[in-house]
């Protein structure tokens, strides 16, 4: 069984593993409360260095693994 963290580095996405936990809880979070993916990407992933080619792939990730509720943006 793969983890979090272990998808995010098979998906190609390079970041320590710290950062790829917190992050995903983040997202997890502001998906809650409202924001949309486009919003977390330019608020979470592009400044902590996520590439724009990665990004979707991220969310897809992260929404599937951690906050399944919020699959396919909102």
């Amino acid at each position: 069984m793969s983890s979090y963290p272990q998808d995010i580095t098979d998906a190609g996405i390079v970041a320590p593993v710290d950062w790829i936990n917190r992050t995903g809880q983040i997202l997890c979070s502001d998906w809650a409360s409202g924001m949309s993916w486009t919003q977390t990407d330019n608020a979470v992933l592009t400044p902590g260095g996520i590439y724009p080619n990665h990004l979707a792939l991220y969310d897809e990730i992260t929404a599937r693994d951690l906050c399944p509720a919020y699959s396919g943006g909102n």
